[in-house]
């Protein structure tokens, strides 16, 4: 097991191993950094997945397989489309929040999986719109369980804990709210 280092020390270094920076990337995110480590626990290894996330964010030729990408979604229990992704894990934890707002956004879960991981039940090709490097993937549906983790904020948590205290909707009920906007055109 590696030695521990705090998420502030550990963002520090990151910062530092890298060529060229980006105001959304390396995540500084203090409990992403600590669900990342908990599944990545090589500190090596997570350079190495911060480095080659840095070279896709940069055009520069990256390592798929080490190459982190994100997406706010719904949590599911059966593979379902989950078609853009992005890398900015920081832009996934704090905006989108017209996209993805209220109880819907209380319910997601930020999902964190690799490149290479994305490109296995599908194509991939990157959203030439997008300013945030965002990918698009053309499969059918996506096994969340194969993601490298889902992460839900604490504080989201807690929201979400006095959201169903008060009676909010279920998970199924969120879930089936969604598929009938999306039924009228809207995407997320």
């Amino acid at each position: 097991m590696s030695e521990y280092i705090s998420p502030i020390d550990l963002h520090k270094v990151w910062l530092n191993s890298l060529r060229t920076h980006h105001p959304f990337w390396p995540p500084s995110d203090i409990e992403w950094i600590g669900e990342f480590t908990e599944k990545v626990p090589n500190m090596d290894d997570q350079l190495r997945y911060v480095i080659e996330t840095n070279k896709f964010i940069s055009s520069e030729v990256f390592d798929p397989n080490y190459t982190l990408v994100s997406r706010r979604t719904l949590p599911k229990t059966s593979p379902l489309p989950e078609p853009y992704w992005i890398p900015f894990v920081n832009t996934v934890l704090y905006f989108y929040d017209t996209e993805i707002r209220g109880p819907h956004r209380l319910w997601s879960v930020i999902l964190c999986t690799t490149y290479t991981n994305l490109s296995r039940d599908g194509s991939i090709k990157p959203d030439q719109r997008s300013r945030l490097h965002a990918i698009e993937v053309t499969h059918r549906s996506y096994n969340q369980r194969r993601a490298l983790f889902q992460f839900r904020p604490q504080k989201q948590q807690q929201e979400l804990d006095r959201y169903l205290q008060n009676g909010g909707l279920s998970l199924e009920g969120i879930t089936q709210k969604v598929i009938e906007l999306k039924r009228r055109g809207y995407s997320f």
